[in-house]
This record gives C-alpha cells, structure tokens and sequence, in this order.
C-alpha cells in the first residue's frame, strides 16, 4: 500500500541573515530669503538703515477665530539675506521701518509662502523686492514771480546798460524779523529792459528753467532785493528800487498724489 509522506522543510547549514534600512523622512526645509532695494537715487544702507523683518508661520482661522501666527526663527546672513529652517505650512514675511518721507515704496516677491511636503528636505529660496519711486518735486518759477519794470527808461544816458539785478537771500523767521540762515546761498537773477521795460521776468542762471525746488513739505522764506550798482556802475539819475520784500514759499504733498505742491506768496517789508 503507498502512502503519502508528509511535507518536509528542511534548513540547509547556511545561515539566512534579513537585512533592512529605515531612513526617517525629513521634516524641515532649508529657507534662504534675500531682500532687494531698488530704486533711482535709493540708497538702503543710509535710508532704511533699521529696516527689519518678522516671518510668521500662518494658520487659517476656524469659523469664529483669528488667524493664528506662530513667529519664526531667522538667522541673519551677509548683506541682505536670511536663513530659517521651516516645517510644512504657509508662512508670510512683514518689514518695518521700511518707509522713507518722500518715496513710495512697492513690494513684490515671495513676501507669501508655501512649504509643501515635496520641499521638506531640500532646499527654497524666498525672494523679497522693495521698489521706491521719489515724490515728483515742487518747482516755483522765479521769472513768473518776480519781474522788473522800468520808468523813464528814453531818458536815460545813450549806451547806459538796461540790465538790472535782484538777489534772494534765505532767511529765517525770528520774531517778527527775518535773518539770514547761516550757510545758505543767495541767488541772483537779472532783466533785461532793453526792448521790453514793462513786468520783465528776471532770469536766474543758476536754476534749471529759472525754477527753485522742493523735495520735502516745509516751509522756505526769501528775502528780496534789487541790488544797487555801486559807483560808476550806477547809471547817472536813475533811483533804483530799494524796496525789500520776503518771498513765503509753502510746500505740501498734494493731496492724493505721490508729488509735492508749492504756494508762493510775496509781502513787501519797505
């Protein structure tokens, strides 16, 4: 009779040794964030020199919660970069003492961001851009302001020059008086009344276009004189005007607008 023999395993004289190797999956990502100025004229080191910046881990809110904000670690590399090693999550960057009197500032960049799973173990570079456009300045044109006209001028000596000279000299209030400001510089124009003696513009060289501006609100006085000519410079007869007056100069950002205004106004002091 056969009978069927039992199922045998049988282990040969070499052992089986069962190897295996377990990595742990990365949990934080390597951040490095660079900020940028740019800007015609813009100068960050001496404009923004305490500029600073503040990353935030950012949670959605639940109904009826605020937005929660975790604050991060960053490491402050050379110039303007930074380093934070950050888990998954969406995160946001703010900057204070950013803003400069006198300039718009516009950012782009990376100033929101995302860590995904797929970044974990890698590494991101954030990049963070300030743009600042200067306020168009205020201008106050001096040969619309201030004119010369002159009487009597068929009588005066044949080949006498016609050409007259105003100066402004910066001042300041104290008081009631006006002094001059120490340091400022006096400008001058001059008309000439050879073929037009009636409201000539005086013309100031020194100025683009005979026009003085601004690049900041305040408030800027002038006082203003027609100089005499002194000796035989003088033209025989003629009384030149010694009238004295303080040109007033008022500067303000005009409303709505990324540019200044100016309003001048003119008193007569003798």
């Amino acid at each position: 009779v056969l009978r069927p023999r039992a199922s045998e395993f049988v282990m040969g004289n070499t052992d089986v040794e069962l190897t295996g190797t377990w990595t742990k999956n990365p949990t934080t990502a390597n951040v490095t964030i660079t900020k940028m100025f740019t800007g015609e004229g813009f100068n960050a080191t001496t404009m923004v020199p305490n500029f600073n910046l503040t990353l935030n881990k950012v949670k959605d809110a639940g109904e009826g919660e605020e937005q929660k904000k975790t604050p991060q670690n960053l490491t402050k590399g050379e110039g303007y970069t930074w380093t934070a090693t950050l888990g998954a999550g969406n995160y946001e960057i703010t900057e204070s003492n950013a803003d400069v009197a006198g300039w718009t500032r516009t950012k782009t960049g990376d100033w929101s961001f995302t860590i995904t799973e797929e970044d974990l173990g890698n590494s991101k570079s954030i990049s963070l851009i300030n743009t600042y456009t200067k306020f168009t300045d205020a201008e106050v044109d001096l040969s619309a302001l201030i004119k010369k006209t002159l009487e009597g001028g068929d009588k005066m000596p044949a080949g006498a020059s016609k050409t007259f000279t105003v100066k402004l000299t910066p001042v300041q209030q104290s008081g009631t008086t006006y002094v001059p400001i120490e340091g400022g510089t006096a400008i001058t124009g001059t008309a000439d009344c050879s073929t037009n003696t009636t409201n000539v513009g005086f013309m100031f060289s020194s100025l683009t276009d005979n026009k003085l501006t601004f690049g900041a609100e305040g408030t800027h006085y002038y006082l203003v004189e027609e100089v005499t000519p002194a000796g035989a410079n003088a033209i025989p007869g003629m009384k030149y005007d010694d009238s004295t007056y303080i040109l007033t100069i008022e500067v303000k950002k005009a409303e709505g607008k990324d540019e200044y205004v100016a309003t001048p106004s003119i008193i007569k002091l003798a």
